[in-house]
């Protein structure tokens, strides 16, 4: 478990995934935009949408083209069986990390929870 607090399920979450995890013409995203990080097979990254902005998150890239930012309710992820936990970092203070197997039920869930916020 990490260190930080857990994130209540009224918070909403902001996460940045590569552009070609989302079909333009059609407005869908795929579900491998909620997989797991590959460095940390249990876990990826989310921010909170209350400290951390959508263009902020894409300027932390370094490569804003190349990405997508999605907005998703953090219940979404409690509903799923996921744990999501406060993990600031120093470029970005509401990053947090979620925890858990992201089997193709719940990436197929949350694809569809999901609005893209910037594109």
């Amino acid at each position: 478990m990490p260190d930080g607090d857990p994130v209540p399920s009224t918070e909403v979450v902001l996460r940045r995934v590569w552009s070609d995890h989302y079909n333009r013409e059609k407005g869908t995203l795929f579900g491998k935009a909620f997989a797991n990080d590959q460095e940390e097979p249990d876990r990826h990254s989310v921010s909170l949408a209350s400290i951390t902005t959508a263009e902020q998150l894409l300027a932390l890239s370094g490569e804003p083209e190349r990405f997508v930012v999605v907005s998703l309710k953090v219940e979404a992820y409690l509903e799923m069986g996921q744990e999501i936990y406060l993990s600031p970092t120093d470029s970005d203070p509401g990053h947090c990390e979620v925890i858990g197997a992201k089997t193709a039920r719940v990436k197929d869930y949350l694809r569809r929870q999901a609005t893209v916020v910037s594109s």
